[in-house]
Order: structure tokens, then C-alpha cells, then sequence
């Protein structure tokens, strides 16, 4: 998986949010969750 702002291939995850999954980026250090990863 790649970083949807910096497609930096290094994304960790992070925890969960209203039970789901959020993830970090290690390059830029942004947050974001699977349901962001719909680009319409």
C-alpha cells in the first residue's frame, strides 16, 4: 500500500477508529483510514 498523499510505499499501521483501521505514513507523517482510499 502507498501513501494516498505522498505515495511514499512505507504505510504503517496505526491503531483503529471507530473500529476501522487507520493507518501513517512514515515519509509524511499523514494519517488517513481505508475508507479514504476510494477515490471517486
Amino acid at each position: 500500500m502507498q501513501c494516498l498523499y505522498c505515495n511514499y510505499p512505507d504505510v504503517r499501521k496505526n491503531g483503529k477508529r471507530r473500529g476501522k483501521q487507520n493507518y501513517i505514513c512514515v515519509n509524511c507523517d499523514r494519517y488517513y483510514t481505508k475508507t479514504n482510499l476510494k477515490k471517486f
